[in-house]
């Protein structure tokens, strides 16, 4: 087998960083060279200390998750979002030819390959809010969408919930978020599903991990 993370499989198709589609390359790599197995790093969403969620070098670290269940936001290809009108597709081309600009050359010849994690994540998460609202609709009123969270709920709504608290204060510290700083299970709950007071802004999470369990054919 190998062992690879997968921010390292950047692509011409990715976003200045490996992304979910890039496994099915590397599948084809290793199958050819005869190998049974491949190792990656955890490919959770680590953002905790970020600014908002934009994430920042001490985010980065791929054994911190916030939901081992999760995705990362970073691992998406936003290409593959369904969906997507003429205008969408421009922004991703453009962003996708910024963040795969060839590094500086060092005066050796060649520049060094380095993943910019925050320039990265901020980029990619700012396009994803405008992908969000111009084309997730038709995902959100479907009936697998609600399969998804229900089914998934025990973990994506205390998530999604954290996310979206962790904005709106501008902190993970819990103990800055005034009412919400001790929630129960239950009250989580409440917040986090149809009707809640936090649901509307909890859905743009949903909508981010209902695409990983399209991993890894489409982002």
């Amino acid at each position: 087998g190998m062992a690879v993370p997968l921010f390292a499989l950047r692509s011409e198709e990715g976003m200045g960083v490996g992304e979910l589609p890039d496994l099915a390359a590397l599948a084809d790599i290793a199958a050819d060279a005869g190998l049974h197995a491949i190792q990656l790093l955890p490919i959770a969403d680590t953002t905790v200390r970020g600014p908002g969620s934009s994430g920042s070098w001490v985010d980065s670290c791929p054994y911190s998750p916030i939901a081992v269940n999760s995705i990362h936001p970073m691992y998406l290809r936003l290409s593959g979002l369904p969906n997507l009108g003429d205008v969408q597709l421009r922004e991703i081309r453009t962003l996708m030819h910024q963040l795969n600009a060839p590094p500086p050359d060092t005066g050796e010849g060649v520049g060094e390959w380095r993943l910019d994690y925050e320039r990265v994540m901020g980029d990619k998460m700012v396009l994803l809010r405008r992908l969000y609202e111009a084309s997730a609709r038709p995902v959100l009123d479907s009936d697998a969408f609600s399969r998804f969270v229900e089914e998934a709920g025990w973990w994506l709504r205390p998530y999604a919930l954290f996310c979206v608290l962790r904005d709106s204060h501008g902190t993970a510290d819990t103990q800055a978020w005034g009412d919400y700083a001790r929630l129960t299970v239950a009250q989580m709950d409440t917040l986090s599903r149809p009707g809640g007071a936090k649901y509307q802004a909890c859905r743009f999470w949903y909508w981010i991990q209902v695409r990983r369990r399209r991993a890894p054919s489409a982002g």
